[in-house]
């Protein structure tokens, strides 16, 4: 169990090395390493920042990590967030109608809505990071 302290004077990190195993494959000899960082920052005013920082190697000659093989080709970061009748989305582009296919949404997209059923907005805002190869990603 791992337990998040929100007070505004801490911020934590998490580090995580996982070994990607499939009982189909090998004797389940590991095919990928995963080295994943998360950082959970300070609250600032109403902000708190949350990085993601994952590296994925290939332990073995031809893995490839691919997106669903469909028009959506979804393969990335995904949140799973409980969806408010009020649920906006926005972009770099402007405000975003979900679909069912990819968007071009540029370098960010926020979820906004009222998440604690008080009627107060907030929201989550994911930013992709100018390093992410193929920068940005639909």
């Amino acid at each position: 169990m791992l337990k998040l302290i929100t007070n505004n004077n801490y911020s934590g990190q998490l580090k995580l090395n996982v070994l990607w195993k499939s009982p189909l494959f090998k004797n389940r000899k590991p095919f990928l390493n995963e080295h994943t960082t998360i950082t959970v920052h300070s609250l600032e005013n109403v902000v708190r920042k949350i990085d993601f920082e994952i590296a994925l190697k290939a332990l073995i000659p031809g893995v490839e990590i691919g997106g669903s093989d469909d028009e959506k080709g979804y393969g990335g970061l995904c949140t799973r967030l409980k969806l408010p009748e009020d649920l906006t989305f926005t972009s770099a582009n402007g405000p975003v109608v979900p679909q069912n296919l990819q968007i071009e949404a540029g370098s960010w997209m926020d979820f906004s809505a009222s998440f604690g059923g008080n009627g107060e907005i907030s929201g989550v805002t994911i930013l992709c990071h100018p390093k992410t190869p193929n920068y940005p990603v639909p």
